[in-house]
C-alpha cells in the first residue's frame, strides 16, 4: 500500500508524544490501577497533552513544507525535526536506565548530560540522514510504538473484582442482646495524646463532658498491625509465638474481645480498612471504608498526575516542581518515597466513609450492638484541613483537629438518636505520630510516639462538668478488661486493668512496656516505669518525659533448644525482612545483622543451627560472633531450597548472659535458628 509523503510525515511525528506522555502514563496506570479505582480516564490529560504536541508540531512542519520545504534537493533533515524525533527515544532510554542504580540520573548534572546527548544526537542525525529515509524510518517506528502500547494497555488492564450483590445479613438481636446497652469502640489511627492537648478547645471539652481523658496513656507498639491486636487480646505479644498467629487470634479466636462480646449476646459491626489478609470471622458485618463511600469524590486524575511526575521525572525536576506546588507537593514526595501510595488514600477514605457511618447509625439496632470503627485519621499523610475538607497544605495539627471534629459529630449523632447515655464509648489511638511536643513546638523524631489518645465514657454518665483529665498510667491493654467489666465478666487472662472501677491502686508505680516494630515482624522491646518513658537514646524513641532515664534493651531472651524465628531478633536498620520465597515460616531475613540474647544457668556447650537458603557460591557465608569475641566465618552448603545446617564450631560458655550475632558477609536468607545447648 502506497503511503504519501504527508501521511509519512504525520506518522513519524506521532512517535515522540506517544513515548513522552502516553507510554509512561500506561506504565503508571497498569502498576497502580487498583488504587486508581480502575479509572482509565485518569490518563486523559496526558493523552490530551500528546495530542496538543502532535497537532502543534504537525501544523508547524506542514506549513514549513508548503512554504520552504520544496526549495532544496536533496532535502536534509532539519535539526529541530531531528531533535523532536530523538526526544521520545531518549526519554524511553532514561526511563529504562532509572531502574538501574545510577544516582547521576536524578541530579541536575544528569539532566544536563541527557540534554547534551539529545542535541548532539540530533545534530549527528541531521547531518548524516536523508530526510526522506529518516521520515520513513520514524514513521515505521511510530506505528510500532502505537501498536505495542495499545496491546500493552489492552492486555494489562485488570477488571475490578465484581461486588458481592448478595444482600447483607439482617442484623437480628438475640433475646439477651435486646436489653444490652451499645458499645462504641473508635480507633483514631496515629492520634498522639499531647497533640490532642494542643487542639483541645473549650467547645470540645463541653461536647465530651461525660468523658475521662487519660492524658498519660501509652500504646505498646508503634505500628497499627501490632497495636490493634494488643487491644483486642488484652495481652502483649509472646515472643515464643508466631506474630501472624498473634494478629489472627485478635480477630478470630476465643481469646479475642470480639468472641466474648458475641458470647454476651452482642451483634458485632465493623467499619475499617482491612489490616490483614485473613477474614475477620467474629464480625457479624464487616464494611471496608472504600465500599462505604462515594468514590466519585476522589480526585483520581490529580493523584495520577502526582504519581506520574514522581515516577517519570528526574528527582531534581520533581523537587523543583514540588517547591512551586505544580502537580506535586513536598508532602507527596515524602509520602510516595515512604511507599504511601496516594496523598489522599487512607485519611480521605476514612473521612468519607465516616460521613456515611453517621447516616447509617439510625438504621442499625438501637441496643445490643458492639460497633468497631477504625479510621485512618489523624495518621499521615496529612491531607485534611481542620474542617475535614481536602487540603494539600494539611498537617498533623489540622488533621488532628479534623479527627476531633469527627468525634464531636459522632457524639452529637448518638445524642440525637438517644443512644448516648447508656452506651459505653471508647475512643483511642493505636500509637502516636513522629513528634516530640514542647509547648506549641513540634520536633520530628525517627519513630512514632507511644503516647496515644485514650477517652472513655462509662454508661449512664450525665455530668455537667467538662472533659475530665486523669493522669493515671493507663495503657491500651486496659481496653479489653474495661469492656469485660462493663459486661460483668471476669478478665483473668488480661494483663490490663479496668478503667471503669474506682480503685486505681494498680496504676500507681505501674511498669508499662512498649515495643518498636522493625520491619514487618520483628520487635524491639522497652520498658516504661510509672509515668516516665524509658527509651533507646540512639534510636530516639518517643521522647516525651521531662526527666529522661536511658535504657538500651534488645528483644526478649532467646529460648534454648527451641526453634526461633530469625526476624524476632534485634536487627540493624539495613536488615531486610521478606516473605517472597516459598516454604518459609512467614518471614525471613537477609542482609544486615541479627542479635539474640540468651542466658545459661550452668556451664554449657552451645551450637548454632539454622534453617536457611544459600543460593550460590558468592552467597553462602555469614559472620558469626559470640559476645565480644572475634567473628568467625560460617561457610554454608549451597542450597536453593530451605534446609537446616549447623555451624562448624561450637562454644564452651560460662553461666550468665551471652549475645549471639549473625552478621552479613554475603547475601543468605535466614528463616529460623536453634541454640542447641548441652550442659558440661
Amino acid at each position: 500500500m502506497h503511503v504519501g509523503p504527508t501521511t509519512r510525515l504525520l506518522l513519524s511525528l506521532a512517535g515522540t508524544p506517544v513515548l513522552l506522555f502516553i507510554s509512561p502514563s500506561i506504565t503508571v496506570y497498569l502498576s497502580s490501577q487498583a488504587e486508581l479505582n480502575h479509572d482509565l480516564g485518569v490518563i486523559n490529560p496526558f493523552v490530551f497533552a500528546a495530542l496538543v504536541v502532535f497537532t502543534l508540531t504537525s501544523a508547524c512542519y506542514l506549513v514549513a513544507e508548503a512554504v520552504i520545504g520544496r526549495q532544496t534537493e536533496p532535502r536534509a533533515l532539519p535539526v529541530p525535526l531531528a531533535t523532536y524525533y530523538l526526544a521520545g527515544p531518549v526519554f524511553l532510554a532514561y526511563s529504562l536506565l532509572r531502574e538501574a542504580p545510577l544516582p547521576l540520573l536524578e541530579q541536575l548534572a544528569g539532566v544536563i548530560v541527557g540534554g547534551a546527548a539529545l542535541f548532539i544526537g540530533a545534530a549527528l542525525l541531521a547531518t548524516r540522514a536523508n530526510r526522506h529515509g529518516a521520515v520513513s524510518f520514524f514513521a515505521v517506528l511510530s506505528v510500532a510504538f502505537i501498536l505495542s502500547e495499545t496491546y500493552r494497555l489492552a492486555s494489562g488492564i485488570e477488571q475490578p473484582s465484581p461486588m458481592d450483590k448478595t444482600p447483607e445479613p439482617e442484623l437480628v438481636l438475640t433475646d439477651r442482646g435486646r436489653d444490652l446497652p451499645n458499645i462504641y469502640h473508635l480507633i483514631l489511627d496515629g492520634y498522639q495524646s499531647d497533640i490532642f492537648a494542643m487542639v483541645l478547645t473549650e467547645q470540645m471539652k463541653s461536647e465530651m463532658s461525660d468523658f475521662t481523658w487519660y492524658s498519660e496513656a501509652t500504646a505498646l507498639y508503634d505500628q497499627t498491625v501490632w497495636s490493634v491486636p494488643s487491644v483486642m487480646l488484652g495481652t502483649q505479644f509472646n515472643y515464643a509465638r508466631s506474630h501472624a498467629q498473634y494478629q489472627r487470634d485478635a480477630f478470630n479466636s476465643t481469646s479475642s474481645l470480639l468472641h466474648e462480646v458475641r458470647d454476651a449476646g452482642y451483634l458485632t459491626v465493623a467499619y475499617s480498612r482491612k489490616l490483614y489478609q485473613f477474614d475477620y470471622d467474629l464480625f457479624d458485618v464487616m464494611t471496608e471504608h472504600f465500599d462505604n463511600m462515594d468514590t466519585k469524590v476522589l480526585d483520581d486524575t490529580e493523584d495520577f498526575a502526582t504519581l506520574w511526575v514522581y515516577r517519570n521525572m528526574p528527582k531534581v525536576v520533581s523537587l523543583a516542581m514540588a517547591k512551586r506546588n505544580f502537580l506535586i507537593s513536598p508532602a507527596d514526595i515524602r509520602n510516595l518515597g515512604a511507599q504511601t501510595f496516594l496523598a489522599d488514600s487512607a485519611a480521605l477514605e476514612s473521612k468519607l466513609s465516616f460521613d456515611n457511618i453517621l447516616i447509617e447509625e439510625s438504621n442499625l439496632p438501637a441496643t445490643g450492638r458492639y460497633t468497631f470503627v477504625h479510621l485512618g485519621v489523624p495518621h499521615d499523610p496529612f491531607v485534611l484541613a481542620a474542617d475535614c475538607s481536602e487540603s494539600r497544605s494539611g498537617n498533623v495539627i489540622t488533621q488532628s483537629q479534623c479527627a476531633a471534629l469527627l468525634v464531636t459529630k459522632f457524639l452529637k449523632r448518638l445524642k440525637s438518636l438517644d443512644r448516648y447515655d447508656d452506651a459505653l464509648i471508647l475512643i483511642h489511638g493505636d500509637h502516636g505520630e513522629r513528634y516530640l511536643v514542647d509547648g506549641s513546638n513540634l520536633t520530628e523524631i525517627e519513630h512514632r510516639s507511644h503516647r496515644t489518645l485514650l477517652l472513655l465514657k462509662p454508661p449512664s454518665a450525665n455530668s455537667p462538668q467538662p472533659l475530665e483529665e486523669s493522669r493515671i498510667a493507663a495503657t491500651l491493654l486496659d481496653i479489653a478488661p474495661t469492656v469485660y467489666d462493663f459486661m460483668g465478666r471476669e478478665s483473668l487472662a488480661h494483663e490490663g486493668l479496668s478503667l471503669i472501677r474506682d480503685e486505681y491502686d494498680g496504676f500507681v508505680g505501674r511498669e508499662r512496656t512498649y515495643s518498636v516494630a522493625i520491619g514487618e515482624s520483628a520487635l524491639r522491646q522497652h520498658r516504661v516505669d510509672g509515668h516516665t518513658l524509658i527509651f533507646d537514646k540512639d534510636r530516639q524513641l518517643s521522647v516525651n518525659a521531662v526527666d529522661i532515664d536511658i535504657l538500651i534493651s534488645a528483644a526478649a531472651p532467646a529460648p534454648l533448644n527451641e526453634i526461633i524465628e530469625a526476624e524476632n531478633g534485634t536487627m540493624t536498620k539495613n536488615t531486610t525482612v521478606e516473605s517472597r520465597l516459598p516454604g518459609s515460616h512467614g518471614s525471613y531475613t537477609s542482609n544486615g545483622s541479627i542479635k539474640f540474647r540468651f542466658e545459661l544457668a550452668e556451664p554449657a556447650v552451645v551450637q548454632l543451627q539454622a534453617r536457611l537458603v544459600a543460593p550460590g557460591a558468592n552467597n553462602n557465608s555469614s559472620y558469626v560472633r559470640i559476645d565480644n569475641n572475634e567473628a568467625e566465618v560460617w561457610h554454608m552448603n549451597i542450597s536453593k531450597n530451605w534446609n537446616w545446617q549447623a555451624f562448624d564450631s561450637s562454644w564452651e560458655l560460662a553461666p550468665g548472659k551471652h549475645l549471639l550475632s549473625i552478621e552479613s558477609r554475603e547475601q543468605i536468607f535466614l528463616d529460623q535458628l536453634k541454640l542447641v545447648v548441652e550442659e558440661i
